[in-house]
């Protein structure tokens, strides 16, 4: 039941949430105590409202946050998060998978950890059942997982262009960053635990329910495709079955695109038609 002093602690937590965006606010509050005294203890609380707001409190101090990212890697709140995601209601589910974005985006070590911890089984049971209140944190699991599968992939980048630049420093500091990456390997850890077929089987649901509906979610259409499009070299074989699915989505962004100035439908079909050859090459050979 909630009381007084449970009310005052989330207006409290409302508040703070507002100050600790700032990356010196942010810091100060972790080196008070504030993830040791109030975030942790927060999260363990019996009480809903208080769980949800010390995640989102947390989310806003780590984010863009390097050093207070390293003080809250020193810490279990990555278990803790994994757990809450995995037992919670589904408000705090999306608060707590807000805290481990901003905390582990652009941070290697912190995603290692976050592959020790055993969320991507939480997140593959989570966007494998089929219940519409889960609709928008599935989604925003599969934005979560093309980031983290998409950084290694730009920093091999950045350091190709800065070898070819010789300029030293920023060679040395990728080529850590890429080995960090490869240390936590995430994009080999969704195929070693059947993301092709999770995936797969997460298109063809999506497109199901746009059919269902008579209209296509957009946004969640174009997150599902370019998360496939990460795996289309490793997937072919799953992502073969899903052919007509694809190909329906080209053409209907195609039609859409004759009426668009902005390019986005055009753009939207041009990814479904790459995903298409990578699986046209597999039944080639």
């Amino acid at each position: 039941m909630q009381t007084k002093d449970d009310k005052r602690k989330v207006q409290i937590l409302v508040d703070l949430e507002y100050y600790v965006h700032q990356i010196d606010n942010g810091l100060n509050f972790l080196k008070m105590g504030g993830l040791r005294d109030i975030i942790i203890p927060g999260l363990n609380s019996s009480f809903e409202e208080i769980r949800l707001n010390c995640a989102y409190v947390f989310g806003g101090c780590v984010q863009n946050n390097i050093k207070a990212q390293i003080m809250a890697y020193e810490t279990n709140i990555i278990e803790i998060l994994v757990r809450l995601i995995a037992t919670d209601t589904v408000e705090v589910k999306n608060k707590c998978l807000y805290g481990l974005s901003a905390l582990c985006l652009q941070f290697p070590i912190a995603q290692k950890k976050l592959v020790e911890s055993g969320a991507l089984s939480e997140f593959a049971l989570i966007v494998s059942q089929r219940d519409p209140i889960l609709s928008k944190l599935q989604k925003k699991i599969i934005v979560f997982l093309y980031d983290l599968v998409l950084e290694p992939e730009l920093t091999k980048q950045n350091l190709q262009y800065y070898q070819n630049q010789n300029e030293t420093d920023n060679v040395e500091m990728y080529s850590e960053k890429l080995r960090q990456y490869n240390v936590s390997n995430i994009k080999g850890q969704l195929l070693a635990n059947n993301w092709c077929d999770i995936a797969n089987t997460y298109l063809k649901r999506v497109y199901e329910e746009s059919i269902t509906t008579g209209e296509f979610d957009h946004d969640l259409v174009e997150k599902t495709l370019y998360f496939i499009s990460l795996f289309r070299q490793n997937c072919r074989e799953h992502f073969t079955n899903s052919k007509i699915v694809i190909e329906q989505f080209r053409r209907s962004y195609d039609l859409l695109a004759n009426d668009d100035d902005s390019g986005y439908f055009k753009k939207l079909a041009s990814l479904c038609s790459v995903i298409m050859s990578k699986i046209r090459i597999r039944d080639e050979l």
